[in-house]
């Protein structure tokens, strides 16, 4: 559930991973992990994955030989290696994590039937382009703008986690919402946003799972499924002139089949 966000234990991370996540998580096999500590503290693993996929152009080429050049060892230990130098409850903080990398980390630990602690997680992505004007969020642009200094990608995990804590030294995260893991972020849907999130949360709805199931309790006729929606929505005081767009796409993609949706994917 969403919950504000906390001062404990942050630990600013990226992965890098061979696939396309505009395909799901499941296409997704992370290869790298790095991570620092608000005390500057580091750690980095190479995990081996199938190598005999495209990488993107820019991006480092991920061999068998580059891997074990890295002394890379299998997601489980990489895992195991990665939770006992964070430690059991932390906030993990990550650019564009609630649609990129939590994503991808939590199916990897179903892929590999690996317990995840109970952490939290909190996109800096979402945080900076409400604190900071900029024409470009992409890590590199914002690195530019907020500190002066040139980043160069190496799209390698460790230096871009060094790069994000730089920014947010400068710009100290503050306000927004973290979610634990396996409940989706409000602002998951299209068209929610900060002021919307914010929303839902003082009327009690926070995550995506809990929003489908008070809609699942609340609905008691049949009829057009956007309609009801809206309905619906109508009753939580979202910012919005017009609740249309933010209820086709909860109709669309979170709602499930047996409730007048097209989520092929259950949610519960």
């Amino acid at each position: 559930m969403a919950i504000p966000l906390t001062p404990f234990n942050h630990v600013i991370t990226d992965y890098e991973f061979l696939g396309d996540i505009k395909n799901g998580a499941s296409d997704c096999s992370i290869w790298h992990i790095g991570a620092v500590k608000s005390d500057g503290s580091t750690f980095e693993v190479y995990i081996n994955v199938d190598t005999n996929r495209e990488t993107h152009e820019g991006c480092v080429e991920v061999t068998d030989e580059y891997l074990q050049q890295r002394h890379a060892v299998d997601f489980k230990e990489g895992f195991q290696r990665f939770v006992r130098w964070v430690g059991p409850q932390a906030i993990i903080i990550s650019h564009n994590c609630f649609k990129s990398d939590k994503l991808v980390l939590e199916y990897e630990c179903k892929r590999h039937h690996v317990r995840m602690p109970c952490w939290y997680f909190y996109d800096s992505l979402l945080f900076l382009r409400s604190n900071v004007q900029s024409l470009s969020y992409r890590l590199p642009d914002l690195y530019q703008q907020v500190t002066g200094k040139v980043f160069r990608p190496t799209h390698t995990a460790l230096k871009d986690a060094l790069g994000l804590k730089e920014i947010l030294d400068l710009v100290p995260v503050r306000g927004m919402y973290m979610y634990p893991k396996y409940l989706t972020p409000l602002q998951n849907i299209k068209w929610v946003g900060t002021a919307c999130e914010e929303a839902f949360v003082k009327a009690g709805v926070r995550s995506v799972e809990d929003l489908v199931l008070k809609y699942m309790q609340w609905v008691q006729l049949d009829g057009c499924e956007i309609t009801l929606m809206k309905q619906f929505l109508s009753n939580l005081q979202l910012p919005c002139h017009d609740l249309t767009p933010i209820a086709t796409e909860i109709v669309q993609h979170w709602l499930p089949v047996s409730h007048g949706g097209y989520a092929s994917n259950c949610l519960f």
